[in-house]
């Protein structure tokens, strides 16, 4: 028998899985719409140069966020790619030379994305703080 303390715990968590179940769902859904894929983002898998594309202000409005970048061509996560702001940031991209791989994402995935811009910020700050001399030119 289970404790009855447990109880609305394992019910909120069940009630949590449920939820975002069903907002990965709405992310497929979406996807299928589009004809774009669904894309489940890893957060070890979204390459910090390719986020930097895209200033972290600029993707939260748009809530699309590049993911992955080979020379001219880059990957994309997008909420809802019928979105004005995202469609604006698409055509800005495209106007750059990039040539763009759209894909949905939730909101959930989004935030992941967002979250990896804190790396960006901090590899910043790391560089900010150290100086390197070169012999020759002090010489």
């Amino acid at each position: 028998m289970s404790n009855p303390n447990t109880l609305p715990q394992e019910l909120e968590e069940k009630l949590g899985e449920i939820e975002k179940e069903r907002i990965e769902q709405q992310a497929k859904d979406i996807a299928n719409k589009n004809n774009l894929a669904y894309v489940n983002i890893a957060p070890n898998l979204i390459n910090l140069e390719a986020l930097g594309i895209i200033k972290e202000e600029e993707s939260r409005i748009a809530q699309a966020g590049a993911t992955s970048k080979e020379g001219k061509q880059l990957k994309v996560a997008v909420v809802n790619p019928e979105n004005l702001e995202t469609q604006k940031l698409i055509a800005r991209l495209n106007q750059e030379g990039f040539s763009l791989n759209l894909g949905v994402v939730s909101i959930l995935g989004m935030q992941k994305i967002w979250n990896k811009y804190k790396e960006i910020s901090k590899q910043t700050e790391e560089k900010i703080g150290t100086v390197s001399v070169n012999e020759s030119v002090v010489s």
